[in-house]
């Protein structure tokens, strides 16, 4: 009876980590989900654009050529990002540490963060370019068509990364989850398991 209170004991007690370990994996698993997925949107905006605006530079002239342009050109580094955030989204995060899970939350909310501001500073920027273009006859319609796609561009990118934070911050909640039941103590550290 002893021997099986013993076992019985064992299991349970090396179980825990793996529950745990368990609940890392399905949270490093769904951050990655979401970046591949954010990535393939922002690549699937990107191609739409250069398209779209590859086919309509040909046809346009003046401020609708530089529109068209600027749009080109801010899809094509779009899509470079998109395919390296793709690239690093494919890595597995099985080996993943509590600590580690941390870490790279508030490194995806903060850039997040980071870039909404940017996306802001984008449309205001585009805004600036319009109203100066409007006062100047010389590359006046350059900075209206430039300052037109920037303001588009900068509009989609601030919605995708709202959406973006959106799902880490819910992805989050299976962290915090995990966090609750740690529980330190004067001489040890310890996960609560709750059936």
């Amino acid at each position: 009876m002893r021997k099986f209170l013993f076992a019985m004991l064992f299991v349970g007690l090396a179980a825990n980590p793996l529950f745990a370990q368990n609940e890392l994996i399905g949270y490093g698993e769904r951050h990655n989900q979401i970046n591949r997925r954010a990535m393939q949107i922002l690549s699937g905006w990107s191609l739409a654009n250069m398209a779209a605006a590859g086919i309509q530079y040909r046809a346009s002239d003046g401020r609708d050529r530089y529109f068209h342009e600027m749009t080109l050109m801010w899809n094509a580094v779009n899509l470079g990002i998109a395919g390296l955030g793709y690239w690093r989204a494919r890595h597995s995060l099985h080996n993943l540490s509590l600590a580690d899970a941390i870490n790279k939350q508030r490194g995806i909310e903060k850039l997040l963060l980071l870039n909404t501001g940017l996306d802001a500073a984008y449309i205001m920027t585009g805004v600036y370019l319009v109203n100066r273009g409007n006062d100047i006859t010389r590359e006046g319609e350059r900075l209206q068509g430039y300052g037109a796609a920037i303001i588009l561009q900068g509009s989609f990118l601030l919605a995708f990364d709202v959406v973006y934070y959106f799902f880490h911050t819910r992805n989050n909640r299976k962290l915090n989850a995990i966090l609750q039941r740690v529980e330190i103590s004067s001489n040890s550290v310890g996960v609560r398991f709750s059936f």
